[in-house]
């Protein structure tokens, strides 16, 4: 029930966050970084900026049709945690990437999106990503 509470409010976010209505049959893929571990010497605020500000509009670039949106917990059970949302124009835009089970359709563009994971990984130690659950705008 919490979980659903917390999705519920992340897509919720997500929707004004755009500052437009969500289209219908758009996924919003949702990752939670619950328990996410930076390097020694390493703020929030540098993770975050690189996030935003480096990492995100690499991987939009490796995957036309999406955008990226970080997320931090207000208030409730995730208050002051972090999160991100790909959002997927479609679902066939998904489809263009990522087989049902998860895996890339192209694996030469898993190597493109490990050298964009890097970046992060200059700064953490573990993302933190647990379950993950795409849904579907309605």
């Amino acid at each position: 029930m919490r979980k659903l509470f917390v999705l519920t409010a992340l897509l919720l976010f997500a929707g004004f966050a755009f500052g437009q209505s969500l289209q219908k049959g758009a996924v919003l893929a949702i990752r939670n970084s619950n328990e996410l571990v930076l390097k020694p010497n390493v703020s929030m605020n540098q993770y975050l900026d690189v996030m935003m500000n480096k990492w995100a509009p690499e991987m939009q670039k490796l995957f036309p049709g999406t955008k990226m949106i970080i997320l931090k917990g207000n208030r409730g059970t995730m208050a002051n945690g972090y999160a991100w949302v790909w959002y997927f124009e479609s679902e066939a835009v998904r489809a263009k990437y990522f087989t049902p089970e998860g895996g890339l359709v192209d694996e030469s563009l898993g190597v493109k999106m490990q050298e964009a994971n890097k970046i992060l990984y200059e700064y953490a130690i573990d993302l933190g990503f647990e379950d993950y659950t795409d849904w579907i705008v309605l």
